[in-house]
């Protein structure tokens, strides 16, 4: 909501072990490299004595020989493992902002038009630049009226004087970054009334779309000095 006011003169370790015992067991001498023996041994049997090979018998040849009577050992370990699973579920609503840039709110800062000479009374004044921004995850449009069809008016002129919106106060879109259209002859100034006119069609959706207006009055000669105020509303509506 925008007032406007003239004023007349003033954001898994997996581990493997493995293992092997080896056994073997001989009955006589040390057959150690040796080729003759008597002796006991596993995979070998000979008839003699012999100490690193020295000795007679007949007997088998006992090379490195010993029975490993001993299974390797090996082990596998694996930890178990165990899933759960969660659905997440975004519940989106419809949502819909528009504010004044200057102040990031839905009441904007007042606007004030100064009269002092003649020519502004016979030209009319035009404002500054008024930007909004509006906020919607769907299309939208933007709709203008004024919440009266009348100023009001403070001063020392007694009865006050009524002064219409319609003919004296206009709009103009000078800006447009909303992806959308200017309805109507918003491109130019055109007339405000107490009724939602479109200003904004077929705008896009998005975080930051933008656009600019500015405001002229017209009021001519016909009204004393005093303050003639009215409030402008903006209405953003998803489509």
């Amino acid at each position: 909501m925008k007032k406007i006011t003239l004023l007349a003169v003033c954001c898994l370790v997996l581990n493997i072990v493995a293992s092997a015992q080896s056994n073997g067991r001989g009955n006589g001498g040390q057959n150690n490299n040796g080729n003759n023996g008597n002796g006991y041994g596993n995979n070998g049997n000979g008839n003699g004595q012999g100490n690193n090979g020295n000795g007679n018998g007949n007997g088998g040849s006992n090379n490195n020989s010993g029975s490993s009577n001993g299974g390797g050992s090996s082990s596998a370990g694996g930890g178990e493992a165990s899933a759960a699973t969660q659905s997440t579920n975004l519940s989106l609503a419809n949502a819909i902002e528009i504010t004044f840039a200057g102040n990031m709110s839905a009441t904007g800062a007042d606007v004030t038009i100064p009269f002092t000479t003649v020519n502004d009374y016979a030209n009319g004044v035009e404002s500054d630049a008024q930007e909004l921004k509006v906020r919607s995850n769907k299309n939208f449009s933007v709709a203008v009226k004024a919440n009266a069809s009348e100023f009001s008016y403070t001063g020392n002129t007694t009865p006050a004087p009524e002064m219409p919106v319609e003919g004296v106060l206009a709009v103009k879109v000078t800006a447009n970054g909303t992806g959308g259209s200017i309805a109507g002859s918003f491109s130019e100034y055109a007339t405000l009334t107490s009724s939602n006119q479109d200003l904004i069609t077929a705008a896009d959706r998005g975080g930051n779309q933008t656009f600019s207006v500015k405001y002229k009055a017209t009021p001519g000669f016909a009204y004393p000095a005093g303050t003639y105020a009215v409030d402008v509303v903006y209405t953003a509506t998803q489509e």
